[in-house]
């Protein structure tokens, strides 16, 4: 995603929040989100994905974390009640990294034979945005 999509979908993506009554900011940045998703199978591996996920979410888009960062992901582990220590060996450890990696993949094939394809001077989005001031920006954007 280049700079300019990556914008115009952290502005969607405030928009679309907002109009539910979320505030989130939006990262300034693009974190591997590898770590963030091995930690929560970590924590659904403890039993803890239900408190994980919604601190994961907060760190992401209300606080501006790097969800990509062990410190990031152990303190937010820690919040979850999850031992910090225990999840730094198992993300070293990878164990659920060839299972994440596979369903990234197949999450792709769905993407690109399945939801629809938006193609507007280069750009490409999956789906249309239904906000008309998505969808302006889009325009203007090109």
């Amino acid at each position: 995603m280049s700079g300019s999509e990556r914008e115009l979908f952290q502005e969607i993506v405030v928009e679309r929040s907002t109009a539910v009554g979320m505030r989130v900011k939006g990262p300034n940045f693009r974190p591997n989100s590898l770590p963030a998703l091995q930690a929560a199978e970590v924590a659904r591996s403890q039993g803890k994905f239900d408190e994980f996920r919604p601190r994961l979410f907060d760190a992401y888009w209300v606080e501006n974390s790097n969800i990509g960062h062990l410190e990031v992901l152990q303190r937010v582990a820690s919040s979850a009640g999850m031992d910090p220590r225990l999840l730094e060996q198992e993300l070293a450890a990878a164990a659920y990294l060839p299972a994440i990696e596979a369903a990234v993949a197949e999450v792709g094939m769905i993407r690109r034979k399945v939801l629809p394809l938006f193609r507007w001077d280069g750009f490409v989005m999956y789906g249309l945005p239904r906000e008309y001031n998505s969808l302006r920006r889009l325009i203007d954007m090109k």
